[in-house]
């Protein structure tokens, strides 16, 4: 396998020591891949990284293929559309509550959005029926095809999120909704979507939390590993830091998601995908949400959100 030279993106430090050796659940291969963490820092991160990272994305890799048969997507569709309503009757006001606890949306009112690593489209196609002018990046021409063709979603066009083709301070919100952690240099990526926000506009970036309870007890089998794309695993403090080395950024709020498809996954993992547990993955969901809630008022759940606002140049 080639191999590329990979150091730390927060400090660029060169030693790091080693946690334990992952391979890639969604391919079936011997080949395996380390994974390390910065003695300086703290940030975890696979080393070295694998010079051809295209070939680890197949043709049904999630983010690629359409998920609006999820019942948490036709949930937070429905929820974001009431949110962002300007005339809400009162059941309006009911569900754009319950969006407000569930998702936090970043922005309260639609202006432009650009949807970095925005996969299939799923995610821009509601912000666009919430009334916001949306435009999306990915690195995959499938899914960029996916997000025109069928969903109709004109501005999505392939590129590097280490190289905005956007003009300075042009949108109101900036997303990365489990892009941070794919990239090769997350801390550029940054600064680039910080360049194409306006003043006072957020970037909003979901992404796995190695700080959380389930990374610890399912080590190996933490479904959010998905190595080896997942180059860098941050958690709360790491992605903290970054961010706050990146002047003209200001960390305004982080939320710990409820969501147990993590854990889910994760369990079938451990059960090595073999048992009837991926038949009642939604019972095992709706069961130990309570269990999520609870790690969440710890900070301590599968996934985080950062709402960062841009506060000078």
């Amino acid at each position: 396998m080639e191999k590329t030279e990979f150091n730390c993106n927060l400090c660029e430090g060169k030693k790091n020591s080693f946690l334990f050796t992952n391979y890639d659940h969604s391919i079936k291969s011997n080949q395996t891949f380390n994974i390390v963490r910065c003695t300086n820092c703290g940030l975890v991160y696979v080393k070295p990284k694998p010079s051809n990272m295209e070939k680890y994305y197949l043709d049904n890799y999630e983010p690629y293929n359409s998920t609006n048969k999820d019942i948490y997507f036709s949930l937070y569709k429905i929820l974001m559309i009431s949110f962002y309503k300007k005339k809400k009757n009162l059941f309006d006001l009911l569900k754009s509550a319950l969006c407000q606890i569930l998702y936090s949306p970043p922005a309260a009112r639609s202006g432009k959005v650009l949807d970095i690593g925005c996969g299939n489209g799923g995610y821009l196609s509601v912000l666009k029926e919430s009334g916001w002018k949306v435009y999306g990046l990915d690195f995959s021409q499938k899914a960029v095809n996916f997000a025109k063709n069928k969903r109709g979603l004109t501005r999505v066009k392939q590129g590097n999120a280490e190289t905005l083709k956007y003009p300075d301070n042009f949108f109101d919100l900036v997303t990365m909704n489990h892009l941070i952690e794919h990239l090769s240099n997350p801390k550029k990526a940054l600064i680039e979507a910080k360049r194409v926000l306006k003043k006072g506009g957020i970037l909003a970036i979901t992404t796995p939390n190695y700080s959380s309870f389930n990374a610890k007890i399912f080590v190996k089998n933490w479904f959010p590993l998905e190595t080896p794309r997942h180059l860098f695993l941050f958690e709360t403090l790491t992605l903290r830091k970054m961010i706050e080395r990146i002047k003209g950024l200001k960390i305004v709020r982080i939320r710990h998601d409820y969501s147990t498809y993590c854990f889910a996954r994760s369990l079938g993992y451990f059960l090595g995908n073999k048992s009837p547990i991926n038949c009642c993955l939604m019972i095992i969901k709706i069961i130990f949400w309570p269990y999520t809630i609870f790690l969440s008022l710890f900070n301590r759940s599968d996934i985080m959100t950062f709402n960062i606002s841009k506060v000078g140049d």
